[in-house]
């Protein structure tokens, strides 16, 4: 028999094993920030550059300027209050990042050696950049940027990336302002810019910036991509038909109105797209494939509130689901079963299964969050197969603990 959603035993057994599992993580320390009242530190610079590496910080609502992470340490915000606000902040040269519910005018991660987190952060001004980084995972986001003189940013930018995942996200290339003193038209940015990196970008909303035409003399602002793969950089794009990506919308001149395309792969890059809708069409060698399953963790909040581990798929099929405690990287999964193994094998503590009800209508059990603090920063991955006229794996999901 398959667990459903309403059925209590998933939950139950999975607060026994988020307590037992998470104990090393409870032994780390959690230090507190807030910079208008009683807490450990007032400013989560000073509190980086204090505490030791896999520390946590739990950080209060707040402005905390900018901020340079170099050591491997986790930023949590509360799910329960606003993001804490910060003007930039810098993962550089450390073998972990961790961050959940930030906002800042500007992101970057830099040189992670090991596993990067981002989960439900907020950028609204400037381009996040990901370079030369081993293992990313990207969550609950929204990635956009300002309107610039010129072209327009990028949304995200990768190079160098060995494996990014992102999903669930809402990310959206900067328009471009055409410019009178330079004469040039304002070409929108793309929403994701790929060199020499590989991406699975899951269920998620990605969007070209517009562009702005120059009138004087008269030129065509074009619309940026809302995916482009460029220099020998792969990206595979799951999702149901909620899910979008969209050229960016040109503005009208000569030469002729051009807005940007779905997916523009070129320079070498090669890109496949199942499931999701799109504007704008396709550039390159991109191919369109069967629907594939992916997974996603519905639902948020802080300590006790409750997480759907939810699976979309061909209806009828089962899906396999399991929970582990750190992630993995084995690309050698990839040429049976579509996707690399994402979950580290030896920490797997729980399986469970759900029949798929479509790729449009997501189905799984639903788990309960500790009350507490006290496991603040303790992560827990899953990542599942489908079993239908054949094996398919999904991609991994993640899920991190606040207070």
């Amino acid at each position: 028999m398959q667990p459903s959603p309403a059925e209590p035993f998933p939950g139950s057994r999975l607060l026994p094993a988020f307590l037992l599992l998470a104990s090393p993580c409870a032994a780390q320390a959690l230090w507190t920030v807030d910079d208008n009242g009683p807490a450990d530190f007032a400013s989560v610079q000073v509190a980086i550059n204090t505490v030791a590496a896999g520390d946590v910080l739990l950080i209060e609502p707040g402005s905390y300027g900018a901020a340079v992470v170099n050591k491997s340490l986790t930023l949590l915000g509360s799910p329960g209050s606003a993001r804490p606000a910060f003007a930039s902040l810098d993962f550089i040269g450390a073998q972990h990042a961790r961050a959940l519910h930030l906002q800042t005018q500007a992101l970057t991660v830099i040189n992670i050696t090991g596993h990067a987190f981002i989960d439900d952060c907020v950028v609204t001004d400037l381009e996040t950049q990901i370079d030369n980084c081993a293992d990313v995972s990207l969550a609950n986001c929204t990635l956009g940027a300002l309107p610039l003189a010129g072209n327009g940013v990028d949304g995200l930018s990768l190079f160098q990336c060995g494996y990014v995942q992102i999903v669930n996200s809402t990310i959206t290339g900067g328009a471009g302002l055409s410019s009178s003193i330079t004469f040039v038209p304002g070409a929108g940015g793309a929403g994701i810019r790929l060199e020499q990196s590989k991406l699975l970008l899951i269920g998620s909303t990605v969007r070209g910036g517009a562009g702005q035409t120059l009138t004087a003399p008269l030129f065509a602002g074009t619309g940026g991509d809302a995916v482009l793969v460029d220099i020998g950089s792969t990206a595979e794009v799951r999702g149901s038909n909620f899910d979008l990506l969209a050229g960016g919308l040109g503005n009208a001149g000569v030469p002729p109105f051009l807005n940007g395309v779905a997916i523009r792969a070129k320079n070498g890059g090669t890109a496949v797209t199942s499931g999701v809708s799109t504007t704008g069409g396709f550039n390159g060698p991109v191919t369109q494939v069967t629907a594939r399953p992916y997974l996603e963790w519905s639902g948020a909040g802080g300590p006790g509130s409750s997480r759907t581990l939810t699976a979309y798929g061909a209806a009828g099929s089962i899906c396999v689901m399991f929970l582990a405690t750190d992630s993995f990287l084995d690309t050698g999964f990839s040429g049976t079963y579509g996707l690399p193994l994402l979950v580290h094998p030896g920490t797997i503590f729980l399986s469970t299964s759900a029949q798929l009800l479509g790729q449009n209508l997501g189905n799984g059990p639903t788990y309960p969050t500790p009350l507490g603090s006290a496991l603040a920063g303790a992560r827990f991955l899953a990542q599942g197969a489908v079993v239908g006229t054949s094996v398919q794996a999904t991609n991994a999901v993640e899920l991190m603990l606040s207070f």
